[in-house]
């Protein structure tokens, strides 16, 4: 565990370089403070949670896929979505 708090700059760094890296790195977040905070709770509850979890989840990654299909997002866009048309 250690090693991995010593190592976590890189690993954000290195998930940062891409969408579906900043996607991966917020699952592995998000599972660890949903499990965290209602390991103790009735399971009504963290169904709900976990519901809740892969529901933000799906959306964020939906419009990640969304924008990266998206020919006036990236570092050369044709000149036609810089004046809007």
């Amino acid at each position: 565990m250690e090693s991995m708090i010593e190592k976590s700059p890189d690993i954000i760094s290195a998930a940062a370089q891409s969408h579906l890296g900043i996607l991966a790195l917020m699952i592995l977040v998000v599972s660890v403070i949903g499990f965290w905070f209602f390991k103790e709770e009735p399971i009504w509850a963290r169904f709900l949670v976990f519901f809740t979890f892969v529901s933000g989840t799906a959306m964020f990654g939906g419009a990640i896929l969304q924008i990266s299909n998206d020919p006036c997002f990236g570092e050369d866009p044709p000149i036609s979505c810089k004046f809007g048309e």
